[in-house]
């Protein structure tokens, strides 16, 4: 809805509730230096790092490239998602909102 400051201040709020203070304060730093598609890419960024060793849904990961722009890495996520099949695979055509995603081939193969 391009309402980017209540965005980034829900995810770092969803970092604190998790726990992580840091991943909270990250994102809002550098969405204050840099804007709100260089915070979300950051954002991704760490989480594919976590993806590595803790559960993380890669849904998640697609969804923060999607909210950053990026929308091949988001649908390359979605894809390693759908391999997996969690439980919001079966939304995913749903919950995506970017047109650039919808309309992409790879991403209407997969739904």
């Amino acid at each position: 809805l391009g309402e980017e400051d209540k965005a980034i201040a829900a995810a770092a709020n969803i970092y604190r509730v998790e726990n992580d203070p840091e991943a909270a304060l990250a994102l809002e730093t550098v969405y204050a230096e840099s804007g709100y598609v260089a915070a979300r890419l950051s954002e991704a960024q760490v989480l594919e790092k976590k993806f590595e060793t803790d559960h993380l849904g890669p849904l998640n990961i697609g969804w923060t490239y999607e909210y950053a722009g990026g929308a091949e890495k988001a649908i390359d996520w979605f894809e390693q998602g759908y391999q997996i099949a969690g439980p919001n695979v079966p939304y995913l055509g749903a919950l995506v909102k970017s047109t650039a995603i919808q309309s992409n081939p790879r991403f209407i193969k997969l739904l």
